[in-house]
């Protein structure tokens, strides 16, 4: 029932001010007013019945669409292979990382999460092995008895029971020994597929490196880090006989260290040897008893002479360098035989003059030659004096070492006096891919222009120029233009900014050890980078990051 309009008007009541009512209006309103506070109340209870019925109602659809839903009709098999999916996407490379913790309780808490959506969900979760089959966890400097190290004990405990017997994958760091530790590692060794160890000298590691041969039988792939340039506490013969074993990589390794750890250099296809300290007799003997190696790092310290015989390498077929010099790389190539290489990447310190040309690669088909930006991308001031006069003709020995490559990438580097035989198709004329960091645009487009021009030597197709010194004019941008339309998938990424930020680094890190698969995937993670880097610019800046 409604309540009837006021019986007096509300203006006439406004017009009362100060003044008592009437005696006769008084009489009329004072009744009216607990009529309509009824009426009010009842208002207020059918709007809380009203809102009762819709959280129910809102209940129900939730229950039912729940019932409904797409995800209930997908087979097991599937969802065990999207959640195996979104778990592997939560590993983060190690060495990016300072606490390994971080990256297994960022794995847990996908997996718990994932348990604790339904039951059939924890039945499966709880089922698939493959997600308890990778751990990466570290032990720090904390205390070993403190909560933090039973934490991540505790953790490590339950990660490796719910793996079954899957094969395992494990990444471990630990400063000091930590009690309850060892028991753990010699429990899952005859399960490991993948093990790094950081530091190997560390006192925890020793039960598991004691090893008898063979009880790592399925062992592919070891990664260990040495801390000291001493000698382990006792001999590791552990790793003989892991037949399965293809892929080792020792960082920081000594001679001392290295006569501590019996490896079967003999069946490996992949080694990488990163910040070594082994000496070139100690490396020669390496190389030669490794003949099956198909991917071969290493990393060379200091400037030292290569004085050891030629290795030949029957099926090397990606050599990856790091070097002090471009001298003392091309004087280690010299010393491998390898007529199978299709990859050769390059990196050094710093440019010096040209005294040592290297082997000729007829059938390599990627060079990557790495500078760091110190080496003021190439160009050395004149300062610095006439020393440096061949610099823009060094990297053409490595050009014309690799003349039938097709794909070149050349981080901080020119192309000097490489530019017109590039251009007339002498040199590399089987070229399609091209990538040139902090380029001189000005000697890069003519090259493009005669290539394209010539219909014999039109064979490069993709180019990426990142990290140009100053923006494109209308000129250069036309002829850009022009290129793409006539079929060059071109991208230019101009402006100081990459200098400011960090996206020349990733981008030369991207080059040197990812590899990427074409210039396309190259420049479109630059492009990402720069617009990421762009949104903290100001607004002339940003505008010109994103054309």
């Amino acid at each position: 029932m409604q309540t009837s309009e006021p019986p007096i008007p509300v203006a006439t009541v406004l017009s009362w001010g100060n003044e008592p009512a009437p005696l006769s209006d008084a009489l009329v309103a004072r009744p009216w007013i607990v009529v309509a506070e009824n009426e009010v109340g009842r208002i207020e209870r059918d709007i809380q019945a009203l809102q009762r019925r819709r959280e129910t109602l809102l209940r129900y659809i939730t229950v039912y669409r729940g019932a409904l839903a797409a995800h209930k009709k997908l087979p097991t098999e599937l969802l065990r292979q999207i959640m195996t999916i979104c778990v592997a996407s939560q590993s983060v490379d190690a060495s990016l990382k300072a606490d390994l913790n971080e990256v297994l309780r960022t794995r847990s808490d996908v997996c718990f999460t994932l348990g604790r959506v339904c039951s059939k969900w924890r039945s499966i979760v709880l089922g698939t092995y493959e997600l308890w089959s990778d751990v990466q966890i570290s032990f720090g400097w904390g205390n070993p008895n403190g909560k933090e190290a039973r934490v991540s004990l505790n953790l490590f405990r339950t990660w490796l029971a719910r793996g079954g017997k899957q094969p395992l994958a494990l990444n471990i760091s630990m400063q000091f020994d930590r009690r309850g530790v060892g028991p753990l590692l010699l429990g899952c060794a005859r399960r490991l597929r993948s093990l790094a160890l950081s530091p190997l000298d560390c006192r925890g590691f020793q039960d598991l490196l004691g090893l008898p041969p063979g009880s790592m039988g399925l062992l592919e792939e070891l990664s260990l880090h040495a801390s000291s340039t001493f000698p382990l506490q006792q001999h590791s013969t552990g790793f003989l006989g892991s037949s399965h074993l293809r892929r080792t990589t020792l960082v920081g390794f000594s001679d001392q260290t290295l006569a501590s750890v019996d490896i079967p250099w003999g069946q490996l296809t992949q080694l990488n040897l990163e910040r070594s300290r082994i000496s070139m007799i100690q490396l020669e003997c390496i190389l030669h008893i490794s003949p099956a190696l198909v991917h071969l790092g290493i990393q060379l310290l200091f400037d030292d002479p290569i004085i050891f015989r030629d290795v030949p390498f029957s099926v090397l077929r990606r050599l990856d360098l790091y070097s002090p010099s471009l001298d003392q790389a091309a004087r280690f190539v010299q010393r491998l035989i390898c007529p199978r290489l299709q990859a050769l990447a390059i990196e050094c310190d710093y440019l010096s003059p040209a005294t040592v040309s290297p082997n000729q690669f007829p059938q390599v088909r990627r060079l990557v030659i790495a500078l760091p930006p110190s080496s003021f991308g190439g160009r050395f001031p004149s300062s610095l004096g006439g020393r440096f006069s061949r610099v823009e003709a060094l990297p053409l020995s490595w050009l014309t070492a690799c003349n039938n490559a097709e794909e070149i990438i050349l981080p901080h580097c020119v192309l000097g006096k490489a530019a017109w035989p590039m251009s007339t198709g002498s040199l590399l004329p089987h070229l399609k891919l091209l990538v040139v960091h902090a380029p001189d645009f000005a000697k890069i487009l003519p090259v493009l222009q005669m290539r394209h021009a010539s219909p014999e030597h039109s064979t490069i197709a993709e180019v990426g120029l990142t990290g140009l010194a100053r923006p494109l004019d209308q000129a250069e941008r036309d002829t850009v233009n022009e290129l793409r339309k006539a079929g060059v998938f071109l991208c230019a990424l101009d402006g100081p900014h990459v200098y400011r930020g960090q996206v020349w680094l990733v981008s030369y890190l991207s080059i040197v050890q990812n590899y990427p698969l074409n210039a396309r995937s190259l420049v479109f993670q630059i492009e990402q980078l720069a617009l990421q880097y762009a949104s903290g610019l100001p607004d002339a800046e940003r505008d010109s990051t994103r054309r």
